[in-house]
């Protein structure tokens, strides 16, 4: 929810209308769904940043024991560059690619609204203050 990208629009969205501890039930639950459809279907998940990732495979190799990886000197052929300077643009780069999935969910959610006072009714929103009681079945 900290991170941009489609969940935290979710996020916020019902956030918006249920407050923040539905919202992050309803974010941890549509988690389990989302990993498990990604472990049934052997996929990747599409919004995962990709250096962030690399990063965390990298750091499971090394513990699993993997001291070696050849050509990590550097940025050019020689082993020399700034790969810091590297990773810093790789993340900015993954970053804009998050904000502007994030956009795109809001905006696609934002298409699906109903507009009319029909619509907005068959989703439970109240239009007129309470509802009225309904009327006592007579007795036989």
């Amino acid at each position: 929810m900290r991170t941009r990208g489609p969940l935290r629009a979710f996020y916020l969205r019902v956030r918006s209308r249920r407050g923040a501890g539905v919202a992050t039930v309803a974010v941890a639950r549509k988690l389990v769904v989302v990993s498990w459809h990604l472990l049934t279907r052997d996929e990747d998940y599409r919004w995962a940043p990709v250096l962030r990732t690399a990063e965390k495979l990298r750091r499971l190799e090394r513990l699993a024991g993997d001291r070696t990886r050849p050509g990590q000197r550097g940025s050019g052929p020689g082993g020399t560059g700034d790969a810091h300077a590297c990773r810093r643009t790789e993340r900015e780069r993954e970053r804009a690619v998050l904000v502007e999935a994030e956009a795109a969910h809001v905006e696609f959610v934002r298409s699906r609204r109903p507009r009319t006072r029909d619509a907005a009714a068959a989703t439970g929103e109240r239009l007129h203050g309470p509802a009225e009681p309904e009327p006592a079945a007579p007795r036989s």
